[in-house]
């Protein structure tokens, strides 16, 4: 969730690449909703009692995954896997092409509508957060709109990173409503990577830090993720981060 190209690098970076038979569904992926956590029924199971049959399924299965919160949340599923079925087998369409680019235009329509009205809401909603937190007393503001709380300092002459080091976290990331949508404290391990590929929140943030500091990060949007939804995390949205800096390479 840290990365400026995917908030999925972190930690799951071994996500299939989408295959050419699926890209129209890139039409949907500037705003529509995340899914929500309610397992739709499921059809009668299918004997995966063969190699082949098992491939298939996990192929299928892990293309899905990888595109499930860029669908919309009342994705219809049955007709989803038939239209996967005809395409893959050369089956005739059961919806042409004019009126599948029609129905694909205004669904995209109608989430990117979606998307703005919950920018807009949330763009809000985090000025009144940032502004009353920053209020409180231990957290520091800074010109840029990061904000800080020193959970833990680090020891004097601590090393510092600059912007070109690699540096080891521990961090635990969460919306402002206590939603987690990233944490290696959760996978429980630790995480390597250059501060300058990182969200300009996290960028700044660490290069106050010295070895063994243990900080709460609050990034206005503007230094994580703007207007941009990206997985769990809605456009316009303050992520708080809780990052220990165990080393600086």
């Amino acid at each position: 969730m840290l990365f400026n190209n995917s908030l999925r690098a972190v930690g799951r970076s071994r996500r299939l690449t989408l295959l050419p038979a699926v890209a129209l569904t890139a039409l949907l992926a500037s705003g529509c909703q995340p899914q929500t956590s309610e397992a739709p029924a499921l059809p009668p199971e299918l004997p995966l009692d063969t190699d082949l049959a098992k491939a298939s399924y996990s192929l299928a299965y892990n293309m899905s995954q990888s595109m499930r919160e860029r669908l919309p949340a009342d994705m219809d599923a049955d007709a989803y896997a038939e239209g996967a079925k005809d395409g893959l087998v050369g089956a005739e369409r059961k919806v042409s092409e004019e009126e599948a680019q029609r129905t694909l235009t205004a669904l995209a329509e109608q989430a990117q509508e979606a998307a703005r009205l919950q920018a807009e809401e949330n763009s809000k909603a985090n000025s009144e957060f940032l502004a009353t937190n920053g209020a409180k007393e231990g957290v520091v503001s800074l010109p840029s709109g990061l904000q800080y709380q020193i959970l833990t300092a680090s020891p004097q002459g601590a090393k510092q990173p600059s912007a070109e080091d690699t540096v080891e976290v521990h961090y635990h990331g969460t919306l402002t409503d206590g939603t987690v949508f990233d944490s290696s404290v959760e996978r429980g391990e630790t995480i390597k990577f250059p501060l300058n590929g990182v969200i300009a929140g996290w960028t700044e943030g660490l290069q106050l830090m010295g070895e063994g500091a243990k900080w709460r990060l609050f990034i206005p949007p503007s230094l994580g993720y703007g207007e941009r939804p990206a997985g769990q995390i809605p456009p316009n949205s303050t992520l708080i981060f809780d990052v220990e800096l165990i080393a600086v390479q």
